[in-house]
């Protein structure tokens, strides 16, 4: 059985300077708390344009989920559940998201 786990950060309190980057790639982006075991593993969406059309927020919630699933179901029989978090999806203010961007902005590649 898990153990219960306690909500440290309350979404709507969450602030942009408290987290820092740590690198991306295969369309996702990395950061981490400063102080707490936190991580966000944020996914990247193209412009949108004629060419990528854009996603619906069912559709992303899905892909979110299916990348939770695959560390639920995959990884954590292969590596234990001691080595692996599968982690948990997320709704975060759309403010944070966009302060977080202008923060981490100058580190990006």
């Amino acid at each position: 059985s898990f153990p219960v786990v306690v909500r440290v950060m309350e979404l709507d309190k969450m602030d942009e300077s408290d987290w820092k980057y740590h690198g991306e790639g295969n369309k996702s982006l990395v950061v981490s708390h400063v102080q707490l075991s936190r991580v966000l593993r944020l996914l990247k969406y193209p412009a949108e344009d004629s060419e990528n059309p854009p996603q619906t927020a069912e559709q992303a919630f899905r892909q979110i989920q299916n990348i939770v699933d695959f560390s639920s179901n995959v990884m954590s029989n292969l590596l234990g559940d001691k080595f692996v978090h599968s982690g948990e999806v997320v709704k975060l203010p759309l403010e944070f998201v966009r302060q977080l961007s202008i923060k981490i902005q100058h580190h990006r590649p």
